[in-house]
């Protein structure tokens, strides 16, 4: 009998996937990337969340509620993203300048929030926070665009 439940035990362990399930963004422990657009007269926000597994969520609505699970990125696209983050200095910049329509990316280690944010006018944004933003974009949009089979 010990046997039996032995291997039971080793089958129904060795059989478990590695990768975590994650109903919501807010629900998942490792660094995110939070990134997106909105404001003007209806105050709508698009905004997405990348987390460090790839895994991408979309919201869309007052301050972005409404968070859906999209296509997730590749290991290789997102592991660049995050790194880029800090490599491109973007974790050392200060960009506070919110205007009527405005954009934002936000690295979240932990607790830790740092968070760019523009469309004003009162400060000029640095173009590498712009290509770095229009990146995400593009591939967050194209995940977007393709249905989750998972």
């Amino acid at each position: 009998m010990l046997i039996i439940a032995t291997v039971i035990t080793l089958v129904t362990t060795g059989c478990k996937t590695t990768d975590q399930v994650i109903a919501s963004p807010e629900e998942y422990t490792g660094d995110k990337l939070v990134f997106g657009s909105g404001g003007g007269f209806t105050g709508q926000y698009e905004t997405y969340t990348l987390l460090d597994n790839g895994v991408l969520f979309v919201g869309n609505g007052a301050a972005g509620s409404g968070l859906v699970r999209v296509m997730p990125l590749d290991k290789t696209t997102t592991t660049q993203m995050f790194t880029n983050f800090s490599s491109l200095g973007l974790d050392k910049m200060i960009v506070r300048d919110p205007g009527n329509l405005s954009y934002f990316v936000e690295r979240q280690v932990g607790d830790t929030k740092h968070r760019l944010t523009w469309g004003g006018n009162q400060q000029k944004v640095p173009e590498v926070v712009e290509k770095y933003y229009l990146n995400l974009y593009k591939l967050a949009r194209r995940q977007k665009a393709m249905p989750l089979t998972r």
